[in-house]
């Protein structure tokens, strides 16, 4: 498998380095090595919204929510968020 970030994802974690609440290396670094458990278990995830052709899915990390699509061989990592926000907005 092929772990992609998106352009939203890729503002996400540059915002955890850089944002107000600047989270330490070391938190940034172990989500990022989180995240690559998907490589070798893709549906590890809960399912959150599921399309005529994939499914949405969340993997939790510490205080946030990677939210990941998997299509054929290659994982889409769509947004890292903080857990206190709301999804709803995002799948409307």
């Amino acid at each position: 498998m092929v772990i992609i970030f998106t352009e939203p994802s890729i503002i996400d974690l540059q915002s955890l380095v850089n944002g107000y609440y600047k989270y330490k290396k070391t938190y940034v670094i172990g989500l990022l090595e989180y995240i690559k458990i998907l490589e070798e278990m893709p549906y590890i995830g809960r399912e959150l919204y599921k399309t005529k052709y994939s499914e949405i899915r969340q993997l939790i990390y510490k205080k946030h929510k990677i939210i990941y699509q998997v299509q054929d061989n290659t994982i889409l990592i769509h947004l890292i968020i903080h857990n206190s926000t709301n999804l709803e907005n995002f799948f409307q």
